[in-house]
């Protein structure tokens, strides 16, 4: 899998298939405090004063990642689900 910037850049995947993680970020929910950001620089940055994750889907070894950020969230603004995602070979 090839990562660059630390984001996962899934239209040059070298994997034909390989679980995936999906973020989500209740925009309505997120009070813009920014310790996504903080702890898991690699999966969110702030935009507008609320927290967005870099990329929709990351690879699974990247969960303690987003675990971490959603350890760290207040307002409990950010979920992860497994996904089946079909990539594209490059």
């Amino acid at each position: 899998m090839n990562v660059a910037n630390g984001i996962c850049r899934i239209a040059e995947c070298e994997i034909a298939k390989e679980a995936m993680m999906r973020i989500a970020i209740n925009a309505e929910k997120c009070i813009g405090c920014a310790r996504c950001a903080y702890v898991s620089p690699l999966l969110y940055v702030m935009d507008h004063e609320k927290a967005v994750a870099r990329s929709t889907y990351i690879p699974a070894e990247l969960k303690g990642y987003c675990d971490a950020a959603i350890r760290a969230c207040p307002s409990n603004a950010i979920s992860l689900a497994e996904d089946r995602l079909l990539l594209t070979q490059v």
